[in-house]
């Protein structure tokens, strides 16, 4: 069976994750998985487009997009009404985001970091109230809309627009960006573990549901592993780094 074809069935998919599929090319045209709530399609650099949303996707939380080829998303966006979270780092060719993303009344966190072409948010920008984390580093982006001010009424937003390291070279840096993305996807895998943990306790015969549960510890298993080597990676990237600062204050001293 096709992935098109397997999506129009399952209607009761809760979670997908086709991360890193790297020769994937092609989704089907339209998507509607009313009962999904978590969608990854972290490193699927071959794929330009994003489905358009075909109904309300009002239990869709959390969208990992980050590493895609996609240069925009569809304005049907909007219809993922409960959407949380919305990660687009690292989408080297989008250009600019749909005015509907601004209607996400639910999105608290929103990264953007390392969209290079990413020139400009939308006007209405400010109407996302509950927005918390917007995270933008590498970017083109000069700021927030100027009409953000006047329409946001919020709380306190961690705002990360256009900030950058003191050295772009610095490995720990990046280092420690790999591992927090990662930390985002494995936190949300571990949240619907603990959701269909609690829905087991009243259905113990649900062979379905029991499936996804070894399924979902085995992804934790391999998440944890991951996790391991990613802080060796970040541990000795900062031992390289400050080998280096040793190496340069050494060198000052001499001349």
């Amino acid at each position: 069976m096709h992935l098109a074809q397997a999506l129009q069935i399952l209607k009761k998919l809760v979670f997908l994750s086709l991360k890193n599929c790297i020769n994937l090319r092609d989704l089907p045209r339209r998507i509607e998985l009313e009962s999904l709530q978590i969608l990854i399609l972290s490193g699927c650099s071959k794929l330009r487009k994003f489905p358009e949303i075909k109904g309300y996707m009002k239990h869709l939380s959390e969208l990992f997009l980050d590493g895609m080829a996609i240069e925009e998303l569809p304005s049907s966006i909007e219809y993922a009404t409960g959407l949380v979270l919305l990660n687009l780092t690292n989408c080297k060719e989008l250009k600019g985001l749909p005015g509907g993303i601004c209607n996400l009344a639910s999105l608290e966190t929103l990264l953007l970091s390392d969209c290079s072409k990413l020139e400009s948010l939308p006007q209405n920008f400010g109407k996302l109230k509950r927005l918390r984390k917007l995270h933008a580093a590498r970017t083109p982006l000069r700021g927030l809309p100027d009409s953000f001010a006047k329409t946001w009424s919020g709380g306190k937003l961690e705002n990360t627009t256009n900030k950058r390291p003191d050295s772009e070279r610095d490995g720990s840096l990046g280092a420690v960006l790999d591992y927090m993305r990662f930390r985002i996807e494995m936190e949300s895998i571990f949240r619907l573990f603990l959701h269909e943990e609690g829905l087991v306790q009243g259905c113990h015969s649900d062979p379905k549901l029991l499936t996804s549960i070894d399924y979902h510890k085995r992804d934790l298993s391999t998440s944890l592993e991951t996790a391991k080597w990613q802080l060796e990676d970040f541990e000795r990237a900062v031992s390289l780094s400050a080998a280096t600062d040793k190496s340069r204050m050494r060198e000052d001293v001499i001349s």
